[in-house]
Parts: structure tokens; sequence; C-alpha cells
């Protein structure tokens, strides 16, 4: 390789409408370069964003598509044993190449599955999972899970957000049955009865601070642990047999 060419790859000028190929072979195209940032929509990149790529990450591809440069993304680490300067461990030269974008997945690892369900629980986002599972459309309403789970994976677990995108969601389709295996996508006409979510507090005296959090409540009652019902008549009951 001449010196004017080594000098070029550390010096690369990506330009909108240029494209990026990734680690799994995937091209994406250049929306916009800010710094030393390319902002890159890939095919299954979500609708409403683009992903960040370093330049300082990329490689010429010496090659053209459709008239347009490619250049090839390579991930680099830095090498924790020696911090950038050089070692065995990364063959002298300071990083390590990563694996590149997570590879895009059809249905829903299983481990990151069990953390978005506490998520659903836990953040009063149960409203939106009804609002997804009311709508008539199947393909819609796998649309409407996909969507659910991109924005649980965006703020907690960024390397979940690829999702295959296709024609049938297939994706929200293998969440649906997840869900529906789980009880999950029942909790809102279990038995017969609907369900509203509510929000409800439970006053600290000692902090003086009100706790608040989401129940599922109905006009025949509300739904207790492990989406056992609970009737109104016997709620009073209870009541009235504890403050006795």
């Amino acid at each position: 390789m001449k010196l004017k060419d080594i000098f070029n790859e550390h010096n690369l000028q990506p330009k909108r409408g240029e494209y990026i190929k990734d680690a799994y072979d995937n091209i994406g195209v250049i929306n916009k370069v800010k710094g030393r940032v390319a902002y890159v929509k890939f095919p299954d990149t979500n609708s409403s964003s683009f992903e960040p790529i370093l330049v300082d990450d990329l490689k010429d591809g010496m090659t053209m598509l459709k008239g347009k440069k490619l250049y090839i993304s390579e991930n680099k680490v830095e090498c924790p044993k020696c911090g950038g300067v050089g070692c065995s461990h990364c063959n002298d030269k300071g990083y390590h190449l990563t694996e590149g974008r997570p590879m895009p997945q059809d249905e829903p690892n299983e481990f990151w599955y069990i953390d978005f369900t506490k998520w659903l629980r836990k953040s009063g986002n149960m409203g939106e999972l009804k609002k997804a599972l009311s709508v008539s459309s199947t393909g819609k309403k796998f649309k409407a899970l996909e969507s659910i789970w991109y924005k649980w994976a965006y703020k907690n677990k960024p390397e979940a957000k690829k999702i295959v995108q296709t024609g049938g969601a297939k994706f929200g389709k293998a969440l649906f049955h997840m869900l529906k295996k789980d009880k999950l996508s029942e909790a809102y006409q279990k038995d017969g009865h609907k369900y509203n979510t509510e929000e409800v507090g439970e006053y600290n005296a000692m902090t003086r601070n009100t706790t608040m959090d989401k129940a599922f409540v109905g006009k025949d009652g509300i739904l207790g642990v492990n989406n056992v019902f609970i009737s109104w008549s016997e709620i009073k009951r209870l009541q009235k047999k504890y403050r006795e």
C-alpha cells in the first residue's frame, strides 16, 4: 500500500448519500456527517432514527456502489490490557475489533424478554400494551408490539433494538405468543372481565411521601397477584374482616 493510501484511510471524508457496509454485510446509506460521526440508515434501522458510526472506525471499501463510495465499518475498542498503547494481547495495535452492529433478531432473546416484561410491569407501560393488544388488525397489532419493544430497548438495552423488518412483523408475532404464554396479553380481559390502569399510591407517614404505582381496575373488581381476579364484594368482605 502506498503512503498516500495509508494517510487517506485515516482521513476519510464520507458524505451524505454514500454507503457503509457493516460486519454482517448489511449496507446502509449515510444521511449526514457531523464532526467525526456518520448517521446511517441500514435496512433494519428503525424508521424514525439513524445509526451513529464513528468515521475513525471506517476504512475505504475500494469500490463503488450505484456510483457512490462504499466504506467498511470496523468497530474498534481500546485494548484493556495496554490502554491503547499496543501489546501482545492486541498484536501491538492498541485496539480490538468488535463484531460490529448487533445481529438483527426475528424473535425476542429469552433473557432480554425477562427484562422487558419486568419493565412493562414496573414502568406503567401496561397501558401501551393494552392499546396494542386492542388493535383488531393482526399485522398492526404485531407492529405495535414491536414498537413497545423498541421503546424499551432504546432506553434500557440498545443492543436489543435490532429487529428484522418484515411485512408480517415476525418479531412482533413471536413476542405476542410469548406474552400470551405468560398471560400478560390476557391481563385486560381475563375471565371475561375488562380492566383499566389506575394510578394508586401508599402514603408513608415517616417520610411524608406517597409511593405511586399502577393497578388493573374494572367495574367488577381488580386483578391481584398472578392475575387473580378479586371482586369488589370480596374486597369489602376482606376489609370488614381485617378492620374488626
